[in-house]
Formats: C-alpha cells, structure tokens, sequence
C-alpha cells in the first residue's frame, strides 16, 4: 500500500511539475502580444494555428540553391572521404551511420546569403504571434542527410511522438526533391492542440501508434527543392517514415520561448554589425545562444 502511494505521489509530482514547466513557457506577452506581420504571413499563421504545420512554396528556394551549391559539395565529400571541411560557416560536422545519416553539419547565423530565412521579418514574426510573445533560436541550424538503407533498424524517430514537451517550433527547408516514395515526414494534424497526458511528451513508447494513425489526417512533408515548412514539434504528433534507398536533405533548425535550450554558442555578437539593424523582435531571436555581454 504504501509503495502504491509513493508511486501515485512521485507521478502527482511529475505532472505538476511538467505542467507548471509548460504554463511559464506559454504565458503571453500582455504588454506586446503580436507584432505587425504582411497578409501572406498572417494566412500562413492561421494555417498553422489550425493544423499544426504550414507549407511555404517557392520564397526560399535561393536560399536551399545557396547550401546545395556552397556547402553540399564539401558535406558529401565529407561523407565519401572523411577528414576536415574548410568552411567559413559550418562550424561543426559529424556522421550517424548507425541512424543511417552520412552526414549532420552544424552552421553558424553568420551567411549573409542566409539571412533571409534566418532573419526574415515576417516569418520570424508570424512565430511570435503564434507564441505571443518573444520566440528565440533553440540551436543553430543544421543540414541533416538522412540516406536510409534498409541495413540498420529505424530509429525511433519513426514512432509518433511529441518533442518532449518542449513549446517549439521546427522549421524544415528541402534541399532536394522529396516525394512520399522518399524518406519523409508525416504530422498528425490538429493533434498541435488538443491535450495529452504527460507520458505522451517523456516517453513515446507509451503513445498508441494505432490510435495515432486511426485517429488523426496525416499531411506528408514533401516537396520540391527549396519547400520551407513550420509544424508545431513540441505539441504535435509526427514521424519520420523510412523508404529504402531514397536520400532525403534538409536544413533544420527550432525555436522555443526559451525551454531546453542547447548549450552551443559558436557565434558572438562582437562585430556583427549586421544583427543591431534588425528590428527587435528578429535580432532578439539570438538572445539565448550568441557569446558576447552586449546582448540589449
């Protein structure tokens, strides 16, 4: 009896404590809830606050032709040959073969080619009227090559799962043609706003793959070159879905109000001139993971 009551006790705790967690991250910003955004941004904003996940065709693909003709070449020959990349804005590179990833590079914010997806004023003020307050970079972008063989077991990923009760957002910019015979993504639309027991946050094996599946549309994330989509990864269910011998590469990159934040910081504030001109609630999006003690 008394270790049932322990046991019910510990999970009253927990609960409390996730929730209290989550309800900090989400308060509002009473004093600045929204901030002016064009019509094209405020209808990508509903779609997203209605399903979960928004689609943006065609803006960005400069920015996907950009990576795969300055940074790709150096990536596969990483993958094909190993040793170093000399690159002024990869700062970080490693494989996976074990998930079947030939290569996940980490960059800095600092391309100027970049910046307008990065620093886009409207995309990143669509994200702070979906949150309603300030939203900040979670971690510096990655492009993720995922070449699935069918050797190794899946990872988990392919499970329906939430990202640990973070409040984040995921961006997902294709830099290569994805089809729903590729390896790919799916979400489970609307799941982003309807309540779920803490487990489904901390441990996806508990979450019905079934139900999931049964219960819910699921939108496939493919597209062309240079498709940029937003879903909500914290609240909603989604999986990646594994076709063997397809190739699917990506740059991805979160954003949160603020929670689980990684510990990275391979850019400083020193000299970039460039971050002060922007207006505040899109140089604000580096506050949590930029060196230098001039942040405003």
């Amino acid at each position: 009896m008394q270790g049932t009551l322990r046991r019910v006790t510990r999970a009253c705790y927990a609960e409390a404590q996730f929730r209290a967690r989550q309800a900090y991250y989400l308060t509002p910003n009473v004093l600045r809830p929204s901030v002016p955004i064009s019509p094209t941004y405020r209808g990508y904003l509903e779609t997203l606050r209605s399903g979960g996940l928004v689609r943006i065709p065609g803006e960005f693909l400069p920015v996907a032709e950009h990576l795969c003709q300055r940074y790709l070449p150096q990536l596969e020959r990483f993958a094909r040959d190993g040793g170093d990349v000399s690159h002024d804005h990869i700062v970080r590179i490693q494989s996976q073969p074990e998930i079947d990833r030939p290569y996940v590079a980490s960059l800095s914010f600092k391309d100027p080619a970049l910046e307008h997806l990065y620093f886009h004023r409207d995309l990143l003020g669509m994200l702070y009227n979906y949150f309603h307050r300030q939203p900040y970079y979670r971690n510096y972008p990655v492009i993720v090559n995922t070449s699935y063989s069918g050797r190794n077991r899946p990872h988990n990923q392919g499970l329906y799962h939430k990202d640990g009760g973070i409040h984040q957002i995921s961006y997902m910019l294709l830099l290569n043609d994805v089809t729903e015979s590729d390896t790919h993504m799916e979400y489970a639309l609307g799941t982003h706003r309807q309540w779920q027991q803490t487990t489904h946050f901390t441990d996806r094996g508990s979450i019905s793959q079934h139900d999931v599946a049964r219960r819910y549309r699921m939108e496939p994330v493919t597209g062309p070159k240079g498709t940029l989509f937003l879903f909500d990864a914290g609240n909603g269910f989604h999986r990646a879905v594994y076709k063997e011998t397809s190739t699917r590469i990506m740059l991805h990159l979160n954003v949160s109000t603020g929670s689980n934040l990684k510990p990275d910081r391979y850019d400083s504030r020193a000299g970039w001139d460039r971050l002060r001109g922007f207006p505040p609630h899109v140089s604000r999006m580096m506050d949590k993971i930029v060196a230098g003690p001039d942040r405003p």
